[in-house]
């Protein structure tokens, strides 16, 4: 996980995934299969604050689950002294 900083002090974050194709180049042990979206390659997790400036962001194979990804971004993000509330898609 990378926490970018955002601006400091941020009371409000908004959390999504996004699931990304994997070129041929991108090894097999960092994709997975995306079952929802039917798609082989990466998920990215991305943590902004509401004026959307980047606060953590996080990569993993696609095949990991929307609330494993997660609890780990909220997990770094407490750990970070980041936000006080989180709005997840």
């Amino acid at each position: 996980m990378c926490c970018v900083g955002g601006s400091a002090g941020a009371s409000a974050a908004v959390m999504d995934s996004q699931s990304v194709k994997g070129a041929d180049t991108v090894g097999a042990d960092s994709r997975g299969y995306d079952a929802n979206k039917k798609i082989n390659g990466r998920k990215r997790f991305v943590v902004t604050d509401t004026l959307g400036l980047l606060m953590a962001v996080m990569v993993r194979p696609a095949g990991v689950q929307d609330r494993a990804g997660a609890t780990t971004m909220l997990l770094g993000l407490y750990l970070s002294g980041g936000c006080r509330v989180v709005f997840a898609d």
